[in-house]
């Protein structure tokens, strides 16, 4: 028998009495500490005053009305917090049964795995509010994070329907953090981890899983996908590198043929620079074919080049992709455009709605000192201030332009043809590039 008693006015009264079993669980055992110092605080000092009351109103069970400030009550507070923690626990429930019910329609409706979302996260709500309060090794807490753990993997199950697969793993971690033997939420982390191709981190969770479960099939079938993931993304990486190899050595081989070209234009008498606006022109053209062409040497000899023909008036241009050095523009020209009278009405372009576009009636210009030069020839120089067209004649050769001394070719020739008479023509030869 336990007798709770407090002294008042030197007289002992008794406020009430527990009979105990004999046989006691280590838990009464602890609840007979905490009660015994519980009695201590209120038991009279030698003074005669209490430990920490020297009124009976101040013990719970016989106050009239409630401090101002429940709090500066120990006893008051102790059993304030066990009706809160009861309150708590109970809507915690409430809302964990809610999402359940909401997770069961959504197999249905899938909108409703988003309303079983929102409740799950009112019940963890709750708890957050509620966990502010707790004491470190509190057993008693072990049942409120065994149903939170619950909650957060009945959340992460939801936001897997949902494809939320960031979530799952996030809410799997702290079901698992509140109790380590939830065997779904490891589960459910694999799976996502997989659906995210985390391969790594879903063998993670599954390892640690199957210390719970040995045999749980689901988790098993994670660790094998999971496995099967890793497999294909060493194949993919092997192919990576090798094909990083591959074209390491393509640029490598490119820019050793392109030093080499340098070098042999140089030789040719052919000043080479870089514009990246040219360069980009050509770079559109050579996405268009499987086979780029290139700068090269002939049998006989004689260079071949790329060359791109501008209209400026009509933002349009040309791209003939074998331009021997030996021939002339004519030679392009006759190919491409009509000459007067001809009734060849084929070979006027689309854009040209007024037919000027003839060949009797175009001029073709090539800008000298358009870009700085990487290669030089011996005899030559360049003088950023020498910019201007100047003009081709159509039974020019293309080596000649090349190695005009005022010339440099921005990684590949280009040229500009106007039409003569023209308002444009007049206004494109007076302006200066900057």
């Amino acid at each position: 028998m336990i007798t709770f008693e407090f002294v008042k006015n030197k007289q002992t009264i008794t406020i009430f009495a527990i009979q105990m079993a004999t046989n006691k669980t280590p838990e009464e055992e602890q609840d007979d500490k905490e009660w015994e110092a519980f009695k201590a605080m209120i038991q009279p000092s030698e003074g005669g005053a209490t430990g920490w009351t020297e009124n009976v109103d101040d013990i719970p069970l016989f106050m009239s009305k409630l401090p101002d400030d429940p709090s500066s009550n120990p006893a008051l507070a102790a059993l304030q917090s066990i009706v809160n923690d009861s309150a708590y626990e109970d809507a915690i429930s409430e809302f964990k049964n809610s999402g359940n019910v909401l997770f069961q329609k959504g197999k249905e409706d899938p909108k409703f795995y988003q309303q079983a979302v929102d409740e799950y996260s009112k019940a963890v709500g709750l708890f957050n509010q509620m966990k502010k309060d707790f004491v470190e090794n509190d057993k008693s807490k072990k049942k409120i994070f065994e149903t939170i753990s619950i909650v957060h993997s009945n959340r992460a199950a939801a936001s897997l329907m949902l494809g939320n697969y960031g979530k799952v793993v996030f809410d799997c971690k702290l079901a698992i953090e509140y109790n380590p033997s939830n065997i779904k939420a490891y589960y459910r982390a694999a799976k996502a981890a997989n659906m995210l191709e985390k391969y790594a981190l879903a063998i993670e969770f599954g390892l640690k899983g199957l210390k719970v479960d040995s045999e749980s099939k689901d988790l098993l079938a994670e660790m094998d996908i999971a496995k099967k993931g890793q497999e294909e993304e060493k194949k993919k990486e092997i192919a990576r590198q090798v094909r990083l190899r591959r074209e390491q050595e393509a640029e490598r081989a490119r820019k050793e043929q392109e030093e080499k070209t340098m070098k042999m234009l140089v030789n040719k008498g052919i000043a080479t620079g870089n514009d990246e606006e040219i360069t980009a022109a050509f770079n559109m053209y050579f996405s268009r074919v499987e086979v780029p062409p290139t700068i090269y040497l002939d049998v006989d000899s004689y260079l071949h080049f790329p060359v791109i023909f501008f209209y400026p008036e009509h933002a349009q241009s040309d791209f003939i992709p074998d331009f021997c050095s030996e021939n002339t523009f004519l030679e392009h020209l006759q190919r491409m455009f009509p000459s007067k009278g001809s009734k060849n009405k084929e070979m006027i372009p689309e854009w040209d709605s007024d037919k000027k576009y003839v060949i009797e009636n175009l001029e073709i210009y090539f800008e000298t000192s358009c870009c700085a030069p990487l290669m030089l020839p011996k005899d030559r120089s360049y003088n950023p201030e020498d910019r201007k067209y100047t003009r081709v004649r159509h039974e020019t050769k293309l080596e000649k332009v090349l190695t005009h001394k005022s010339y440099v070719m921005p990684k590949y020739p280009v040229f500009y043809i106007v039409v003569n008479p023209s308002s444009f023509r007049d206004q494109f030869l007076t302006h200066k590039k900057q």
